[in-house]
């Protein structure tokens, strides 16, 4: 079961490791973006109790009879909602357990990127989800205490191409 979940995961990976302009998952991401903390425990997810400046762990583990067949036990606050600046709008949240996706859309174009990954670093005080294209990793860090202003950072070879406070919608 474990080797058939990496599988499925490198194949998402493969899959959404790819810039997509207008796919027919948009509709879908969009609704994701709405999740709600009901949404996210039916789903399979569990937040250890976490303690100040922790590093951030995720991991699943089996849950026989579940959607997923496994659940994520996450020590992080989990990332979800719409973020926007002038140019920007970029909407994260949980896709399956263990896994989260970006959608930035350019304003102006109306080109967008959608991804899926599933690394969460940083601490408690301030997880960093990174979503990787390639040799491009956009990289979304929040504080839990200040909700409404979220980083967004691009790294393209390892170099950091943007890095943009936005604030979040609802």
């Amino acid at each position: 079961m474990l080797r058939r979940r990496m599988l499925r995961r490198r194949m998402l990976r493969r899959i959404w490791g790819q810039t997509y302009f207008h796919s027919q998952w948009a509709a879908r991401l969009t609704g994701l973006a709405m999740f709600s903390a009901v949404g996210a425990i039916a789903m399979g997810v569990v937040t250890q109790p976490a303690f100040a400046g922790q590093a951030c762990r995720m991991y699943t583990r089996p849950n026989p009879g579940g959607a997923y067949e496994y659940e994520e036990i996450n020590n992080c606050p989990p990332l979800n909602g719409t973020i926007q600046h002038e140019r920007w709008r970029v909407q994260v949240g949980l896709w399956e357990p263990a896994a989260f996706f970006y959608r930035g859309t350019e304003r102006r174009s109306g080109n967008s990127i959608e991804l899926i990954d599933d690394v969460v670093r940083g601490t408690t005080d301030r997880p960093q989800y990174q979503f990787k294209n390639g040799n491009t990793i956009y990289q979304v860090t929040f504080r839990p205490s200040d909700s409404g202003t979220l980083r967004l950072e691009v790294f393209q070879n390892g170099r950091r191409i943007l890095n943009q406070l936005l604030s979040r919608t609802l």
